[in-house]
């Protein structure tokens, strides 16, 4: 099964339904369409990567 899809660089194709997690994964895609519409893919966000003061607060009872 073939799905559209939007490429990083605005471009649209259409890839495998086999390949999209491979693309979604290595953010290649910026969205893909299915039943229900497009559906826009987010990267994920690394807590590593936060350089800011740590704002949780530990509470032992």
């Amino acid at each position: 099964m073939l799905i559209k899809v939007i490429y990083l660089d605005g471009s649209s194709g259409t890839v495998r339904s086999s390949a999209l997690g491979r693309l979604t994964k290595e953010g290649a895609i910026v969205a893909f369409k299915c039943t229900e519409g497009w559906v826009e893919v987010r990267r994920k966000h690394n807590p590593a990567d936060y350089r800011g003061p740590e704002r949780r607060v530990i509470t032992l009872f």
